[in-house]
């Protein structure tokens, strides 16, 4: 490998060299490919990538990338050799070359091939990540907010310049850093639901395994303690999670550029360099999860006092100041990656704030612990965690409040978005182009948050209810004890269960429609009228057009003879067109989740104490998709 990478060098440079801007390399200047042992570097200088300089349009990039079910770099680029010139093992981009030199090219702009069916390998492990599905979605609604106008170049500080967006933009990821955040609670809270409510206080009413029978013979207060640890150790691998993949994904820095180009925000150096950003915002959302343990060991309640007051204060000063402290600016991802070079070494003070933040929070639950007065549940009277229901029911309205906020804000940054493309640099601006609108009116990022939302509360509808039947039957709160080991369950839990079947009605009424406009799509381009050609026959066969008269000639793709093959080809054009409702499918799916979710929600407070009748069918729902 070595002496190959010496030819190749040496081979280099006594080359032409390649297009300017061009970035070849795995990892290095002369990296090579884990199939092929050619240098991307040297099959470049030698013109034998025709990708790089052989095109007549080098601006325009066609990306190829495969389904589900696979594909190879020679099919995706119609081309029998093809070469990595970028990523790992796992995941790679493929472009044409020719191992006998220069050569003709297919098409004339270039084109790339992205393999990413490594990420599938790992089938048990992949599957784990389901449970972290929620903040997937928030991630990828950060990047489906409408665009914003053009960047404008700024003074970051020490000469180094930056790219300043509009306010609204900081404003709408505000909001969804804290929809994201709620997710880290839904999560912590259904552990603490299962560890603490479920296991630890309803023990003895619990149908225990043998090898941890002896829980039950412990007080209430050290069974307590227990369901707190197990609790922190979910969050502990949480943790060890975000560093493993801080360190694997957000460490790269680019120095492709060493400028701030406002029309390509992509090319900052720092673009995907988002370590610091993570740490602090990894420390933010555990001590939200540890607040919120803190806040449920408190008992938040009547009779506040002592101990139990402090550590409810104390934890909901710690969740506002975590609030607070996610909207502003150093927790910008924006002023994080796309500021040309940041200062290195030290912890800033930011970072030093959300340490603190963590710390405090670990404090308050060793506190909250320590309080005393826990009532111990009996064989036949299980009871619930005092104030646990009220902090799912917070968590659970402030994420409809920021969803109302978020379309609201996605509704001003989209109407204030450019309806052209940006001037590029020595084109005139009457020469701007007109630009297509964005998905919904912009709201795809609405979509994406609700989606997230409603796939976070069914998780957590099925963490809980799942476990719990796992010692005992689950019951929701307020209703009729039945079953063996009955254990009581906050009823919001099962009314979480209630989103798939919105999601399900939702997805229908997407169907329907999808039904209907790959119908009305295959008519229009099947049908032909008597001095209209169909528009399969506009295309593929311009001598069918009518006559000088208007009278049809006949024959031709239009055709009686061709009818069968016309409508085979009007199906794969409708076929086609359909990828363009997957958003409305979408839509419709999470929208129909989350209006079941508020209606479920509904019916159990109408019903007061007493659960509405059809929450347990709800809640075997939820543990058979566990």
């Amino acid at each position: 490998m070595a002496n190959g990478a010496k030819q190749a060098q040496g081979s280099a440079e006594a080359s032409a060299g390649p297009a300017p801007g061009t970035v070849l390399g795995l990892g290095g200047a002369w990296g090579f490919s884990s199939g092929d042992l050619t240098s991307p570097v040297r099959a470049a200088r030698a013109r034998a990538l025709p990708d790089v300089d052989l095109v007549d349009d080098p601006t325009v990039l066609e990306l190829r990338v495969h389904g589900v079910s696979g594909s190879t770099g020679s099919v995706m680029l119609e081309h029998p050799n093809t070469l990595q010139v970028a990523g790992d093992g796992t995941t790679m981009f493929l472009r044409r070359w020719t191992p006998a030199g220069s050569g003709g090219v297919g098409i004339p702009w270039p084109a790339e091939a992205y393999s990413w069916g490594g990420l599938t390998e790992s089938p048990w492990k992949s599957a784990s990540w389901i449970l972290l599905t929620p903040f997937m979605l928030f991630n990828v609604a950060s990047f489906a907010v409408p665009p914003a106008p053009e960047y404008q170049v700024e003074d970051g500080g020490a000469g180094t310049p930056r790219l300043r967006r509009d306010p609204w933009h900081a404003v709408v990821q505000a909001v969804l850093r804290l929809l994201a955040l709620t997710g880290t609670a839904q999560l912590a809270l259904a552990a603490t639901t299962v560890l603490v409510g479920s296991y630890a206080v309803q023990a003895p009413a619990a149908n225990l395994p043998t090898w941890v029978g002896w829980l039950a013979g412990w007080t209430a207060g050290r069974r307590v303690w227990a369901g707190a640890l197990g609790v922190v150790v979910v969050l502990a691998a949480l943790w060890g999670i975000s560093v493993h993949t801080a360190r694997s994904y957000e460490r790269l820095v680019s120095d492709a550029r060493q400028d701030a180009d406002v029309q390509w925000p992509l090319t900052q150096p720092l673009f995907w360099n988002g370590e610091e950003l993570v740490r602090r915002q990894r420390s933010l959302h555990v001590a939200t999860g540890l607040a919120l343990l803190a806040l449920v060991l408190a008992r938040p309640g009547g009779g506040l006092s002592g101990l139990r007051g402090a550590v409810a204060v104390g934890s909901g000063l710690v969740l506002a100041a975590v609030a607070v402290m996610l909207c502003l600016h150093p927790m910008d991802r924006h002023s994080e990656s796309l500021a040309y070079r940041r200062a290195g070494g030290a912890a800033s003070p930011a970072t030093w704030v959300c340490r603190v933040l963590l710390a405090a929070a670990g404090i308050l639950v060793l506190l909250g612990a320590c309080t005393g007065g826990w009532r111990s549940a009996g064989k036949q009277h299980p009871v619930v965690v005092p104030g646990l229901t009220g902090v799912v029911l917070g968590v659970g309205i402030a994420q409809l409040a920021l969803l109302l906020v978020l379309a609201g804000l996605v509704l001003v940054v989209w109407r204030r978005s450019p309806r052209t493309t940006p001037t590029a640099a020595g084109v005139p601006g009457p020469e701007r182009r007109q630009v297509a609108g964005p998905f919904a009116g912009g709201q795809l990022a609405t979509v994406l948050a609700v989606l997230a939302v409603t796939v976070g509360a069914v998780l957590s509808a099925v963490v809980v209810l799942f476990l719990t039947r796992l010692v005992g039957t689950a019951v929701p709160s307020g209703g009729t004890l039945s079953g063996k080991h009955p254990l009581l369950v906050p009823s919001l839990y099962y009314a979480y269960a209630a989103a798939p079947l919105g999601m399900v009605l939702g997805l229908v009424v997407g169907a329907v429609v999808v039904a209907a406009t790959f119908h009305s799509h295959r008519v229009a381009f099947e049908a032909a009228g008597p001095t209209r050609p169909s528009a399969i026959a506009r295309f593929y066969d311009p001598m069918g057009r009518p006559g000088p008269g208007g009278e049809p000639r006949g024959g031709g793709v239009d055709g009686p003879g061709r009818a069968r093959n016309r409508r085979t080809v009007a199906r794969a054009y409708a076929v086609g067109l359909l990828a363009d409702q997957a958003g409305l499918v979408g839509a419709l799916g999470a929208l129909g989740g989350l209006l079941a979710v508020l209606a479920a929600v509904a019916l159990c407070t109408r019903h007061g104490p007493a659960p509405a009748p059809w929450l347990p069918g709800a809640g075997h729902v939820a543990g058979w998709l566990g």
